[in-house]
Formats: C-alpha cells, sequence, structure tokens
C-alpha cells in the first residue's frame, strides 16, 4: 500500500506517458489501485481519525455540492464526465489521499519522494531540451505517449515536456511541488553546499526549458513575494528583540517571545533581512534592465515568454482573457450554480471556465479553431 502511495507522488507529473488513455494517467491509475485495495478495511474502521481534518477542509465539500446542483439544474451530454471528475479530484484526490497517506506513509519520506522526483523530472526536461535542440535526438519517441511531444518555443527551440502531456503542466508541477523539493534539500546535513547549489539549479533549469510564459512569471513573482514577506517577518522579528533587549535586559520581567525560534549558534546568510533585501533590489534591477535598450539581445531571446506573461498581441492570451471576461460576466449572472458544468465542451467548444462559461457571449462557434489555430 505504502509503496503505491509513494508511487503516486512521484509520478503525479506524468499525465502524458505511460497512461491508459486519455483518462487513465499512471498516477490516476495507481490512487484508484491504493484506494481499491484498502477500501474493504475503511469500511470496517473503528476508529476514524477526525483530528485529521478540519475547518477549511469543509470548502472542497460544499464545492462538490454546488457542482452536483449545478449539473442536475443545467444537464448535458457531458455533466456525468465532469462531475465524475470532480468527484475524483476532491473525493479521491483530496479527501481519501489525505487520509490514506496519514494511515499508509510518513512526512519525511514524502517529503524526500517529493524531492527525488521533482529533481529527476527537472534532469529529464534538461536532457530533453538539450538533446533535440543540439542532437536532433528526441528522446520523447522513445517513451510511449498518447500525445505527441512537438511544441516549439520561438519556433526553433523544442518546449520539454517530461512525462507530462503539455509544457503547462509541467510547468504546473514545478511551480507547485519544486520549491518544496528545494526546500528539503536545502535542509538535508548531509549534503554539502556545493551538491545543493547545482541541484537547485537544475530544478530552476527544468521549468526554465518548459518556456512556459505563466509558468515563469508566476515563480518569478511567488519569489519576490516570499523574499519580501520574510523580510519584513525577520526585521520584525529582530525588532522585537532589540526592544526587549534594551527595556527588559536583566529583569525577571522580561516577556516571553511567542513563536520566536531559538538563535542559531550560527547565523546563516539567508536569515539576514537585509540579504533578503538585496537579493529583491537585485531581482527587480533585472526586470527594469530587461526594458532598457542593453538588453535587445535578451529581450528578443525572451519576447515571446514576455508577450504572452503580458497578455500582449498574443492569439493565445487573447483568447485567455475573452473567456475570462464572459466566465466574469456569467459569474454575475449566475453566481452559484454557472450555466451547468460541461455546457461549453458539450457543444464542441473550448472548456475553460466552462461553469460559467456561456455561448452567447465570445463563445467559439461550433467547428471554428481557436486564434492560435488550435483545434477548441
Amino acid at each position: 500500500m505504502s509503496t503505491l502511495l509513494y508511487l503516486y507522488i512521484f509520478v503525479i507529473s506524468w499525465t502524458g506517458v505511460f497512461a491508459l488513455g486519455r483518462w487513465f494517467p499512471l498516477h490516476v491509475v495507481l490512487l484508484l489501485t491504493a484506494f481499491g485495495i484498502y477500501l474493504p478495511k475503511l469500511l470496517t474502521e473503528k476508529k476514524f481519525p477526525m483530528h485529521l481534518y478540519h475547518f477549511e477542509d469543509i470548502l472542497p465539500y460544499l464545492g462538490i455540492v454546488l457542482i452536483i446542483i449545478s449539473a442536475l439544474l443545467h444537464p448535458n451530454k457531458k455533466s456525468t464526465n465532469y462531475l465524475l471528475a470532480y468527484l475524483y479530484i476532491f473525493g479521491l484526490g483530496y479527501y481519501a489521499l489525505k487520509f490514506l497517506l496519514y494511515k499508509k506513509t510518513s512526512i519525511d519520506k514524502l517529503y524526500d519522494i517529493n524531492t527525488i522526483a521533482v529533481l529527476v523530472t527537472a534532469a529529464y526536461a534538461v536532457v530533453e531540451v538539450v538533446s533535440e535542440k543540439y542532437f536532433s535526438f528526441d528522446i520523447q519517441s522513445f517513451l510511449p505517449r498518447f500525445r505527441h511531444a512537438t511544441a516549439m518555443y520561438n519556433e526553433n527551440i523544442p518546449r520539454a515536456y517530461g512525462f507530462a502531456t503539455e509544457p503547462g503542466i509541467l510547468a504546473y508541477y514545478l511551480n507547485c511541488l519544486g520549491p518544496l523539493a528545494v526546500w528539503r534539500l536545502w535542509n538535508y546535513k548531509f549534503l554539502s553546499n556545493a551538491v545543493k547549489l547545482p541541484l537547485t539549479l537544475l530544478a530552476v533549469s527544468g521549468l526554465i526549458c518548459t518556456f512556459s510564459p505563466a509558468g515563469i512569471a508566476f515563480m518569478i513573482v511567488s519569489i519576490l513575494m516570499v523574499l519580501t514577506a520574510g523580510f519584513f517577518s525577520l526585521t520584525a522579528d529582530r525588532r522585537r528583540r532589540l526592544f526587549v533587549n534594551r527595556h527588559f535586559s536583566g529583569s525577571s520581567y522580561a516577556p516571553i517571545m511567542p513563536n520566536t525560534p531559538q538563535k542559531s549558534s550560527r547565523s546563516t546568510v539567508w536569515n539576514r533581512p537585509e540579504c533578503r533585501l538585496l537579493i529583491i533590489v537585485a531581482v527587480i534591477s533585472f526586470l527594469v534592465f530587461l526594458n532598457t535598450r542593453h538588453a535587445q539581445p535578451l529581450k528578443d531571446i525572451a519576447r515571446p515568454l514576455y508577450t504572452k506573461a503580458s497578455f500582449q498581441t498574443s492569439p493565445s492570451a487573447a483568447d485567455r482573457l475573452s473567456r475570462w471576461k464572459t466566465a466574469l460576466s456569467g459569474i454575475t449572472e449566475r453566481p452559484f450554480f454557472g450555466y451547468g458544468i460541461g455546457n461549453l465542451s458539450s457543444r464542441q467548444q473550448g472548456s475553460s471556465t466552462n461553469c460559467y462559461h456561456h455561448s452567447r457571449n465570445n463563445a467559439l462557434p461550433q467547428g471554428k479553431r481557436l486564434p492560435d489555430g488550435r483545434p477548441p
């Protein structure tokens, strides 16, 4: 059982290889198998760990209820498909998975497996791009895929798929679980910084090789937000300590500092607010540099990424903006149950935000292709 769950974590980004068709990628098969094996024991479970679920865990449940009501109020031929997908995501992919991980795994092993998986996936992504770009060797052709990996960046650089269905999914995976893997990596005491730094750069390189505008842009924004929050947190903590030392030094009435970790005997560079501020200034300075004429060669390379990330003259970006605007209007008209899950997909139209997306505003006519030439 635990082996199946660890394999699930390891292959969670494998949406495009070793899949049993479009609807059953490898990680779905593993989770369904693990749940099926444990189900008889679950039904006879005498002590259910109620402390495992908290108040915020009611939100996915409310989401399922609203989705079911939406499907009942506005049924279509795709309602069942979407309903089963959402029930799997929230029911098995959240509630059941949380229970199984609690029962059959340890948090340390989960961290370790995730770190190994991220590094292996990132390494494969880098090798994939380099081998095809410089040696014309398509490593993806040797893997059983149900959809070919053919996306190009700037018409001359192959985009990394990893083991996913498309580069965007790989970028999403590295954005979500990559930082957790890097954090775990830097907490390994048996590895030196000379090993940790190249492995960190490997994880970042895997994300860059996807050439995903959203993935790279969100990672930069996330790093800036974390660094900024850490700077203010460390600065406030330092001020509290200075205040206590100045006003209560040697006094038996010195207040206890809540939630303040003990100062380490060896202060690290990362724990200094001025160093975090320096990194923030460096990143912002680099972004400003990109807007100068001296950065023109770099801008030529990064222009497709910048164009999409800033929603400029990109057909796919314009298509997304159109869908979001239409969905926002649908939310104001029917805020709770929308127009029914699968209402656009059932008309063979683009299905993004389709619960609130309705066909009378900016929807694609049946059979028409998207602005970038892709079928809906």
